[in-house]
């Protein structure tokens, strides 16, 4: 259950990361991969290859190198550098960034939850609060992925012909893949086609996160699975290529005892959004400066207290977008900086997570930008 009282000592304060849009972070790999002068941040492996695996490893944190460097030994092998997920950090919103390119504050998909007019829209399930199902894809957000180019993109079956796939990898080639053995023989069909550059998405570390924590031996083993598929990637790649791995964000250490509830100030409250490590706050008519200040002095030991023009007017979203976006998002948000979740009583479940992810901790926000050669003759 969420705990309100007592509060807990002080937490000392962190410099939050802010992403560079405009050098090296997530939404600037695979436009880079595609561009005839790539940027110098992108690793010089991928730079000179012919052809390019992007795998996306959702979940898989800078941080996780050094804390499980064992475990992961192909992967802490090869070079690169961190880079910067968007904001928040959270798959829906990560993963639209490496998709389309585009910054959070112009594909408008704003993290796991936002509110539109019509209610909360939860972007993994494309479904409303209640269960209604979410808008058209293609009008919330009408860019396609990969600046038009129908790259082949290689993700669970299961996710074919979803709200959030139509949102974030629409125009792709979709191949989808039941096991890792699967999804390994859809990359080597994609390459023996001539496929220049082939997105590839792996979820295994951020589902063991969430569920086991990242202390856990399930995490740990899944942690070298997930190695032994990057083994397998490079031993299909030929030696011209390259496999790249970047991520959608990292995660923090945060089970079900650590998450606070809003009692103090749910009177200002009209509604929540987000999630625990980026909650979304709407004030009730008239109450949003109130709301604003009761936050800051309920959780400013714990969490970056912003207002949503905070947010939007100083870059954290990127450069502006369209402005319908900005009510995508509370009056206040609550980053934790602390290892807490805020909760919200709409999604019980979440609070029963042992890992997490969204708030902008260098554990989130910073993600693998790595490459290494291909290994087949």
């Amino acid at each position: 259950m969420p705990r309100d009282e007592p509060s807990p000592p002080p937490t000392s304060r962190r410099e939050p990361i802010k992403p560079d849009y405009g050098a090296a972070w997530i939404g600037g790999v695979i436009p880079g991969l595609c561009s005839s002068s790539p940027p110098d941040w992108l690793p010089d492996a991928a730079v000179a290859a012919n052809r390019v695996v992007v795998l996306v490893l959702d979940g898989l944190g800078w941080s996780m190198l050094a804390d499980h460097g064992t475990h992961l030994p192909t992967i802490s092998g090869m070079t690169g550098r961190a880079v910067t997920c968007g904001v928040p950090s959270t798959t829906a919103t990560g993963l639209s960034c490496i998709t389309t390119g585009l910054t959070p504050a112009e594909h408008g998909l704003l993290g796991y939850r936002f509110g539109l007019d019509q209610g909360v829209l939860n972007v993994l399930r494309w479904r409303y609060d209640g269960g209604r199902k979410g808008p058209d894809a293609a009008t919330l957000q009408p860019v396609p992925a990969f600046d038009g180019r129908p790259l082949p993109t290689i993700v669970k079956s299961e996710f074919d012909g979803t709200g959030f796939t139509e949102a974030h990898l629409r125009g792709g080639h979709f191949r989808g893949w039941q096991t890792p053995a699967v999804l390994r023989n859809q990359v080597a069909l994609a390459l023996q086609a001539g496929s220049r550059v082939v997105y590839a998405y792996y979820d295994g570390i951020d589902k063991v996160a969430h569920a086991h924590g990242l202390g856990d031996p399930m995490f740990t083993a899944e942690l070298a699975d997930t190695n032994r598929l990057v083994d397998d990637l490079l031993a299909l790649i030929p030696s011209d290529g390259a496999l790249v791995i970047t991520a959608d964000h990292g995660h923090v250490e945060v089970g079900p005892d650590a998450i606070v509830g809003t009692d103090p100030v749910d009177r200002l409250i009209a509604r929540r959004a987000g999630e625990s490590r980026f909650r979304s706050l709407y004030a009730r008519p008239n109450k949003q400066q109130e709301l604003l200040t009761a936050c800051r002095e309920v959780f400013g030991d714990r969490c970056w207290v912003f207002s949503r023009d905070e947010l939007f007017d100083g870059g954290w979203f990127g450069p502006a977008g369209p402005p319908q976006h900005r009510r995508r998002i509370g009056d206040v948000v609550l980053a934790p900086f602390a290892d807490i979740g805020i909760a919200d009583p709409a999604t019980p479940g979440e609070d029963q997570m042992a890992s997490r992810h969204g708030s902008l901790t260098e554990e989130e926000m910073l993600v693998p930008l790595l490459a290494a050669a291909g290994q087949a003759a």
